[in-house]
């Protein structure tokens, strides 16, 4: 994947555009899915929190959007 540096030098209010290919399993059934995003520690892959009151937000993961796979 990549790196955007240590989580102590990012500023506030800054945006990251990370673009990535999800590859799906060939037999993953049709239907409306969830899209969602979290930021882990490395090398401990242990998610960091969410530290704020963020729409969509749960379990330390933000809903990015639903995408719909078809049959």
């Amino acid at each position: 994947v990549g790196s955007v540096g240590p989580q102590s030098t990012w500023a506030a209010g800054v945006t990251f555009k990370y673009p990535l290919t999800l590859e799906l399993p060939g037999d993953l059934p049709g239907g409306d899915y969830r899209l969602l995003v979290g930021v882990y520690l490395w090398p401990e892959v242990e998610r960091l929190p969410i530290l704020s009151a963020v729409s969509g937000a749960e379990n330390g993961a933000i809903e990015l959007g639903r995408v719909e796979i078809g049959p």
